[in-house]
């Protein structure tokens, strides 16, 4: 809500509040926040603040019960009655903010449901309420593996930024979100990520402009100057990456970021190739690696375990999986055979079996064959 409509609304929820109907107004008036969700704030004693603080409830919800909302008060150290809390909630409405009694969502109990419409602005702060604060925290909590990188830091000011606006309430809930919410660590980059490098590769991805970069290459063990046509940027895995055309070979193929040393957007040459979206790249594809030839069907069989790990997530939108009466799976994605596809399928050892394609059932045993030989070395030696 405006400023404007804010003093509106409060000149008429003074009116409307200055001559209170029952005894428990005086009770009300010199109360002070006690409660978790009123912890910080002052006196919730005026009828103003004490509306006020009703409809951050609301906001804060998916709609409370008038006798939801007297159990809220009486946490905070408050004396009412919920005939009370429903003549306020009536004099709210009647002021003109965007509040409504929804009969059709009811209670455990069978009272019906007090909300706010979507956009009502409470305050001169950011309200959100709980799942787009868990929202909020897990997004955050995702960016952890480019901790180590430049980057990090843009993340963080956005991320400061954004608390710095939040209400006390919701500020506190988010540290509660820390405790109750655990996100699991896992592998992120420790190269320092150049913010010049991701800057130039941003800049040229949205103008349309040739990038010259200083790229490692692992396969040629070498650092050489690369021009590439850009198509998109993506970030998997914890990195960042660039899809472009490597303009001396005319293919197209996946650049990390981490291994640019220097990069600059040639302002001077545009790249007017028609750009692929992510999903035309990478859609027939198991992960960020491109696959050799036509996608086809693979078939597998996942037993143990692994059935039930399998089951339970989205590998591919083609997939289709099959119960079997034996407990297993029969498994179905329509790939492209990749060398992530066959790093995939050996990580669940002994309880997967490809059944068709052969050649793909081929590559899994080639390169199962090489990984003992190794070990067969190892111990010869």
């Amino acid at each position: 809500m405006l400023e404007s409509q804010t003093t509106q609304v409060k000149k008429l929820l003074i009116f409307e509040f200055e001559s209170p109907s029952s005894t428990d107004e005086s009770l009300m008036s010199n109360a002070v926040n006690k409660g978790r969700a009123g912890k910080g704030r002052g006196p919730i004693g005026g009828s103003f603040e004490r509306a006020m603080w009703m409809l951050r409830l609301l906001s804060q919800s998916n709609g409370l019960s008038a006798g939801e909302i007297l159990s809220r008060l009486q946490a905070e150290g408050l004396k009412s009655s919920e005939k009370r809390v429903r003549e306020v909630l009536r004099k709210i409405q009647n002021s003109g903010i965007g509040i409504w009694e929804d009969q059709g969502d009811l209670t455990p109990s069978g009272a019906s449901r007090w909300k706010i419409h979507v956009g009502v602005r409470i305050g001169e702060v950011l309200q959100l309420n709980r799942q787009e604060l868990l929202a909020l925290y897990l997004s955050r909590q995702s960016l952890l593996p480019l901790k180590e990188t430049a980057i990090y830091r843009d993340f963080e000011s956005a991320f400061t930024k954004i608390d710095k606006v939040l209400g006390r309430p919701e500020v506190k809930e988010l540290r509660n979100l820390e405790t109750e919410v655990h996100f699991a660590n896992f592998q992120g980059l420790l190269i320092t990520m150049n913010r010049d490098v991701v800057d130039a590769a941003h800049a040229a991805c949205a103008e349309g402009h040739v990038l010259e970069c200083t790229y490692f290459s692992p396969e040629r063990k070498a650092t050489e100057c690369r021009r590439l046509g850009p198509h998109f940027m993506t970030f998997s895995g914890g990195a960042l990456y660039l899809f472009a055309e490597d303009l001396a070979d005319k293919k197209l193929k996946t650049f990390s970021l981490s291994r640019m040393t220097a990069a600059n957007m040639l302002a001077s040459e545009e790249y007017t190739t028609s750009r692929m979206s992510y999903q035309e790249a990478f859609g027939n594809n198991l992960g960020m690696v491109r696959g050799v030839g036509k996608k086809q069907k693979i078939v597998c069989r996942f037993q143990n375990g692994s059935a039930t790990y399998v089951r339970e997530r989205v590998w591919h939108p083609s997939q289709v999986i099959e119960p079997q009466t034996d407990g297993s799976i029969r498994f179905e994605m329509t790939v492209s055979i990749s060398s992530l596809l066959v790093k995939w399928l050996l990580g669940f050892e002994d309880s997967v079996e490809i059944l068709e394609p052969t050649s793909l059932r081929e590559q899994v045993v080639a390169a199962a064959e090489a990984i003992l030989k190794v070990y067969k070395k190892d111990r010869a030696a």
